[in-house]
């Protein structure tokens, strides 16, 4: 799943012909004098003089007073249009020499190289994740959901603890309760009836739901037993990551690396309404849906009244599946926007 970076060759032809453009050259000069205007503006003699980050801020600051002006539509149309035409071309030729790309639609073979493009530029550059923000209230495509959640759910320090632990001392990364959590994962993934692709249980969906619930449990300090809403919360990942885990054996280590940091991260920084275990943040529940039922009642009067039905079904014992594509919609906005502070 990781690896040096591989750039598709329309982009790389995009990139090149786009720096030849004459869009291109008259933005840089614009970009130019903007950074100029702004050092004499902050009394800074010369762009050499400042230190990097402030390197980055300037010309930040400069490109941003660009964006209402011509250079910049220009530049946009230009680049828009070069890069249809090299993704176009490629795709003609694709459609006329691979007998793999028989029989499916053009849009759907311009599509898969899009999301080729947007997976090697997130690897390049993991800060353009918040680009993602554009996916309000529209699933994340599921070729660019394993980025997007593992970008969103990111904290190397809890990937570099859990590796140090199972290297230096593997006793602290299993729980005392192992093989009851070992049970519990067997019949979730059993029971569970919103992802075929992990349950009834594979070999590598089981071995790495353990195996991180395990090491959870082991970090908490904790005798009592999980509560089954830690096993369901690990459910949507598994199957995010369900492509990289084998269904015959064990899943690699570096997949329950990520599938570690992504659990740990989403577990820390879930609000507080998400926190049910033993109702001790049902008023955080309430206040949540009573905000969302008065921003929906401005639309439609009746939401509030279905909205409340609902959330009172939430209050009641037993558990309960969504349909896959509801279940991953929702996980979608919660992830790609849990930088957003509201």
């Amino acid at each position: 799943m990781e690896g040096k970076e591989a750039y598709p060759k329309w982009l790389i032809e995009t990139k090149k012909t786009v720096g030849k453009a004459k869009e291109w050259k008259n933005f840089i000069a614009a970009l130019q004098g903007a950074v100029d205007q702004h050092l004499k503006e902050n009394h800074v003699p010369s762009f050499a003089d400042l230190a990097p980050a402030e390197r980055i801020l300037f010309v930040d600051r400069a490109s941003r007073s660009l964006q209402t002006g011509s250079n910049y539509d220009q530049l946009y149309n230009a680049t828009s249009h070069l890069l249809d035409q090299q993704v176009n071309n490629t795709v003609a030729k694709e459609m006329l020499s691979d007998s793999s790309a028989v029989g499916v639609a053009k849009p759907e073979l311009i599509n898969e190289h899009l999301k080729d493009g947007v997976v090697s530029i997130l690897k390049r550059w993991p800060e353009m994740k918040v680009k993602f923000h554009m996916c309000l209230n529209i699933p994340v495509p599921t070729k660019l959901r394993t980025n997007a959640w593992t970008l969103f759910m990111s904290d190397p320090r809890a990937r570099k603890d859990y590796v140090e632990k199972l290297m230096k001392e593997p006793k602290k990364a299993i729980s005392d309760q192992d093989q009851l959590i070992s049970q519990t994962c067997e019949n979730m993934l059993r029971i569970q009836n919103t992802f075929s692709d992990i349950g009834p249980p594979t070999v590598g969906s089981f071995f790495a739901m353990k195996a991180v619930l395990s090491y959870f449990h082991a970090q908490q300090n904790d005798t009592e037993e999980l509560h089954h809403v830690y096993y369901l919360l690990i459910l949507p990942m598994l199957h995010t990551l369900s492509p990289h885990i084998s269904k015959t054996k064990p899943a690699a280590n570096n997949v329950v690396m990520i599938l570690v940091e992504m659990y740990l991260t989403f577990i820390r920084d879930r609000p507080k309404y998400v926190c049910d275990i033993k109702n001790e943040h049902r008023t955080e529940l309430k206040s949540f849906s009573d905000k969302v039922a008065e921003h929906l009642a401005a639309y439609e009067k009746s939401t509030q009244g279905n909205l409340a039905t609902f959330i009172a079904c939430l209050s009641q014992t037993g558990q309960r599946f969504l349909n896959k594509d509801t279940l991953m919609y929702i996980w979608d906005q919660q992830t790609t926007f849990s930088d957003v502070k509201m």
